[in-house]
């Protein structure tokens, strides 16, 4: 038995990315398969890395990436200095000494000086900030991949099925077109009634209206799977796979495995993000000095000259009426709420998963009937029946209905194991972490007895 199929796509959601962080693992494709299938079918690996490449939800990421970079640069860029010129004097009285003024002390004064600011630990918190919202993009990208895949698989299962549906419309086609010429040779010969013709007639009809309803059933999921990578409008001939039995573990394991589910895992990240905008709020109100150096001009009046001198000073904020206190207690708050947001979101986790669990688990049981009972005792049935053709003991279309019976049970298998494998890529999106191999005794999907066909 191999694993569901999000357990492998989650694999190749890693593999075919530079990102370091850990995806799932689906399965469904065997070796076999493949090389049966045509040269142009899509395998979902191939579907996977389509989705992957064509993701705006990535590719948004990417920028969002070297944006965040960038802040981070930019966070550990030093302040500015500025240059300042004042000019003193301008219209203050000149003096001759007759008047009680000095000659020079009024005279004018131009001073040129670079402020140099400092911030004593601000810098290296707005570092761990820009730092800490960058931490928070391998999150974002694991949840989009653990989306894109599980949207992908569940897509590709439909198809899958929907394709192995058209198949079997075909082969019960096949055998209905059979059937209505032996009924017009037998009637030919006088060995059957005319009415039998009919309805062999009607019955080949009605299966071809059946093949041409499944075929453009298929066609459209191909096309919807295409749709994820904008190839709805070219969308592949035909697809590589198998659909496989799905695990069902218990409620409360799974329940478990939540902790390490994207959305949770995200808020250890957030916790040193919000610890960091603690420390930016607090270092805010920490004193930001200044110094000041620079040359002062003295204009003497007259032919006296004058001269050039050196200034120096330190300034000094005073933080009387705002010390941001208030802001670094809102930061230390909403690093308290963190704890409940998070168990908020578990919850809602726990209330996602319920509901697909419960699919998961119908699809399951169902699968198990009709591939233990419903399907093998189809093809006994419609096995029976042909042998009873062969003694006389069964109209030819009795084997008709029988073998449309079998077909339409198989069919409800495959529709079966698609609506598990898509409750499997949800389970296992929500938590994660990829659901343990089918159990043994799982019976898989049941061939038709070829002996059955030819009779």
């Amino acid at each position: 038995m191999t694993r569901p199929l999000l357990t492998f796509a989650l694999a190749l959601a890693t593999s075919l990315s530079a990102s370091t962080q850990p995806v799932l693992t689906p399965a469904l494709v065997d070796s076999s398969e493949i090389a049966a299938a045509p040269a142009d079918s899509l395998t979902l690996a191939e579907a996977l890395a389509l989705a992957l490449d064509a993701s705006p939800d990535l590719a948004a990421l990417v920028f969002e990436g070297r944006a965040r970079d960038a802040l981070v640069a930019q966070a550990d860029r030093r302040l500015n200095p500025s240059l300042r010129l004042d000019t003193e004097n301008l219209l203050a009285p000149s003096g001759n000494g007759l008047n009680g003024l000095d000659g020079t002390a009024n005279a004018a004064q131009t001073t040129l000086e670079v402020v140099v600011p400092f911030e004593p630990s601000r810098r290296a918190a707005r570092v761990r900030l820009a730092e800490a919202e960058r931490d928070l993009l391998p999150a974002a990208e694991r949840r989009v991949r653990l989306d894109v895949a599980a949207r992908v698989t569940g897509r590709f299962a439909i198809a899958l099925a929907a394709q192995e549906r058209a198949r079997l419309a075909a082969e019960v086609a096949g055998l209905a077109g059979e059937v209505s010429t032996t009924a017009r040779q037998q009637v030919a010969i006088g060995d059957r009634s005319p009415i039998e013709e009919t309805r062999a007639e009607v019955a080949f009809a009605v299966a071809r209206a059946e093949v041409a309803r499944a075929e453009r059933e298929a066609e459209g999921a191909r096309r919807a799977l295409a749709a994820l990578w904008g190839a709805a409008t070219d969308p592949p001939e035909a697809l590589a796979g198998a659909l496989m039995p799905v695990p069902l573990p218990p409620f409360p394991r799974l329940v478990d495995d939540l902790d390490g589910a994207p959305e949770l895992l995200r808020f250890a990240a957030e916790a040193a993000r919000r610890d960091a905008v603690v420390g930016v709020e607090r270092a805010a109100y920490r004193l930001t000095p200044t110094v000041t150096a620079g040359v002062r001009r003295y204009h003497a009046p007259g032919d006296d000259g004058g001269g050039f001198g050196i200034v120096a000073g330190v300034g000094l904020p005073l933080p009387v009426f705002n010390r941001n206190s208030d802001a670094a207690q809102a930061a230390v708050e909403r690093r308290a709420a963190l704890d409940p947001e998070r168990d908020a979101v578990r919850d809602s986790l726990v209330s996602a998963l319920a509901p697909a669990y419960g699919r998961l688990a119908a699809a399951h049981d169902e699968v198990a009937i009709l591939s233990g009972t419903a399907v093998p005792g189809a093809l006994d049935a419609a096995a029976k029946v042909a042998e009873g053709y062969q003694l006389g003991r069964f109209g030819i279309l009795d084997v008709l209905d029988a073998q449309r019976a079998s077909a339409q049970a198989r069919g409800l298998l495959l529709d079966a194991l698609a609506q598990a494998a898509s409750a499997a890529a949800d389970v296992e999106r929500l938590t994660g972490r990829p659901l343990p191999p089918a159990a043994p005794e799982v019976p898989r999907l049941p061939a038709p007895d070829p002996s059955t066909t030819d009779r």
